[in-house]
């Protein structure tokens, strides 16, 4: 029987399992791959040519691959991936199942997977039954893919266990481990969205492929996202009825804008430094100028330079022929004898003031510095925000 199979593949795998005519003899059960032949009747037809797993293709996947117990969505996409371009067989399924998974996790996507195939099954039959014979677990079903209908069959059940992985192992829920995965602070929302998501897979009862489980990770996405993004979400009219995609949008703004609101809080707290410094200057200046202060030395406080006396001034009436201590006005209602020249009276500090007046001292070098940085600063920002 002519045949345009490669010399390779006669090799491995001997005479290929025609789409047509049937050869006789139990088909080979490998992988499958499509290639032109010419059948018995020297026609080009499509016969699948079975091409087996290699050993080395098999460890490939199992090294880089996370155990199914810990990330159980990613065997799901090795495995939908291998359905896609290797077209397995059921033994060759079943040899996945025995390489890529331990015989617990094994286990679990069978029972999975028998309880995906009984589901539509007719109310009358034995639904049992009806899902073996969509998804065999045990026993060699023997599909021949020459036939339709046996290829159909295979279809099938490439599909059921793919959607058995999908499922995952029992996990063990934890609430808790879920409500401590919150938003770190320089944390971008689609880095906290992957952490929040394998904490769902590994700690919580649902399949994120499902409506509930969308709506649950959804509801923790809010919850647990940081203050900002939490308060732009929130304000959102119906904010609970978004998307994932929707929700995720909002927060990336509230995330690439935050370089901006932290300098206009900068900007701000500047200003009003400068401010607060500006008032305790003029608050100083208004009192050093009133009563008793430094500018005017009145009766109180600090007192300014003396006036300059004249010869023979008197320094209390300001009168000429006599000086302070022969003044007549201040012996008038005391006892006292004229005090020698030049000498103050005793147990008074003419520097010390007796009015009403208090003395403020004047603002520091360093502050009056301090506040012409910050004036320059002001200027700078109000001429960029023009």
């Amino acid at each position: 029987m002519p045949s345009d199979a490669s010399p390779a593949q006669t090799r491995r795998h001997g005479a290929p399992v025609w789409s047509g005519d049937s050869p006789t003899g139990p088909a080979l059960q490998m992988p499958l791959r499509t290639v032109p032949v010419i059948n018995n009747r020297n026609e080009i037809v499509q016969a699948y040519q079975v091409v087996p797993f290699s050993s080395s293709d098999i460890l490939n996947w199992k090294n880089n691959t996370p155990p199914y117990s810990e990330e159980p969505q990613a065997m799901a996409r090795l495995l939908e991936g291998i359905m896609a371009t290797h077209n397995p067989t059921w033994q060759d399924c079943r040899q996945l199942l025995n390489m890529l998974f331990t015989s617990e996790e094994r286990r679990a996507v069978l029972n999975n997977g028998v309880a995906i195939a009984q589901v539509g099954a007719p109310q009358d039959g034995d639904a049992a039954e009806w899902g073996a014979q969509r998804f065999p677990v045990e026993i060699d079903p023997q599909w021949d893919t020459a036939e339709e209908g046996h290829l159909q069959r295979l279809r099938g059940f490439q599909r059921i266990l793919v959607e058995a992985v999908k499922r995952g192992p029992p996990r063990p829920v934890n609430i808790v481990k879920i409500q401590g995965v919150v938003q770190e602070k320089s944390e971008s929302p689609t880095a906290f969205l992957e952490r929040l998501e394998a904490a769902y897979r590994k700690y919580s009862p649902y399949n994120l492929e499902d409506e509930n489980g969308r709506r649950a990770i959804q509801q923790s996405f809010i919850s647990q996202a940081a203050p900002d993004i939490r308060r732009k979400i929130q304000k959102q009219p119906g904010f609970l009825g978004k998307t994932m995609n929707e929700l995720l949008a909002l927060a990336d703004q509230v995330y690439m804008a935050r370089d901006q609101v932290e300098e206009e809080k900068k900007d701000r707290k500047k200003k009003q430094e400068y401010q607060a410094l500006v008032t305790m200057m003029e608050q100083s200046a208004s009192g050093q100028r009133g009563r008793g202060g430094y500018a005017r030395g009145g009766q109180g406080g600090r007192r300014g330079p003396p006036r300059r006396l004249g010869r023979d001034q008197c320094a209390k009436c300001k009168k000429f022929g006599h000086w302070k201590g022969e003044c007549p006005e201040g012996r008038e209602g005391s006892q006292e004898g004229p005090r020698e020249r030049g000498r103050p009276e005793r147990g008074r500090n003419p520097g010390r003031g007796r009015g009403r007046g208090n003395y403020v001292p004047f603002p520091a070098r360093e502050v009056i510095a301090a506040a012409a940085v910050m004036e320059e600063e002001w200027e700078d920002m109000d001429g960029g925000e023009e």
